[in-house]
């Protein structure tokens, strides 16, 4: 069975079923059709969805991939941020999205993240803020604690290069309720749905070991 652009956004087919005993039984099946094909499919078919990837304070983060995951051919595709940390892409069918960027681990690293941690570790000063929370939580085991010091510290010392268990940058979706009690799981994809309008698929990004926020974006 060929199907075109005609039979865009989809069609119903009837489904039968036979048996050893030659029973027969059908049901009617609604076969939604996509269109990835950006010259040929009618006008309207693809969704435009634009994002941004800031910091907590609102700056925008470039050169990041943003990963789009579903199940047309192509994918999975990335597209770059750009030097605002805007990005934008047209979608025909819904599509995962999630954010990667593991480069420059030392960028925002210091003595006095060091210093932040272990006060927090302490009880002497807690660190307030859910996304320098995961900041702090080098090893990605979902807790603050002396591991992730240990982790810093090599990293400081030049022992080793990158972490063992996390990417040197993680982006926890914007629209997501976080809490500084429960800053841990955290989601870093969504759904960006086909249908009319745009939308906008925001993400945050958190510098690992940078609690200070002194990271160069």
């Amino acid at each position: 069975m060929i199907f075109t652009k005609a039979n865009l956004p989809g069609v119903t087919l009837k489904m039968s079923v036979i048996d050893w005993n030659n029973n027969v039984d059908y049901c009617s099946v609604d076969l939604r059709l996509v269109c990835n094909d950006p010259i040929n499919c009618p006008p309207g078919s693809a969704t435009r969805i634009a994002g941004n990837v800031h910091t907590e304070s609102g700056q925008g983060v470039m050169n990041v991939d943003i990963v789009t995951t579903s199940n047309l051919p192509e994918n999975p595709t990335i597209y770059r941020t750009d030097n605002k940390g805007n990005y934008g892409l047209e979608i025909y069918t819904d599509t995962e999205l999630s954010a990667h960027k593991n480069d420059d681990v030392m960028n925002g690293v210091s003595t006095l993240d060091l210093v932040m941690i272990q006060r927090h570790i302490l009880g002497i000063e807690p660190i307030t803020s859910p996304y320098k929370l995961i900041a702090a939580d080098a090893n990605h085991d979902g807790q603050v604690t002396a591991s992730d010091l240990t982790e810093i510290i090599q990293l400081v010392l030049g022992t080793t290069k990158e972490y063992p268990n996390n990417y040197s940058w993680r982006f926890p979706i914007e629209d997501q309720v976080m809490s500084v009690d429960r800053p841990f799981p955290y989601l870093e994809s969504m759904i960006a749905h086909t249908g009319p309008g745009d939308g906008n698929y925001n993400f945050i990004a958190v510098k690992i070991g940078d609690v200070s926020g002194n990271a160069v974006v």
